[in-house]
């Protein structure tokens, strides 16, 4: 899944096991209001996807 992931374009990284899901999402929500409050206009997205 990663290999195809790079093929169309994004950079994948392997986040280890779905269970890390909510610990990621919480990494997510305190960049993004850190960039908020710095004023910068950082964009940064992931998906966690399950095979």
């Amino acid at each position: 899944m990663k290999r195809l992931i790079e093929l169309i374009g994004f950079k994948a990284i392997d986040a280890g096991k779905f269970n890390n899901a909510t610990l990621l999402e919480a990494f997510y929500h305190l960049g993004k209001e850190i960039a908020v409050n710095k004023n910068e206009n950082n964009q940064f997205h992931f998906k966690l996807i399950s095979i």
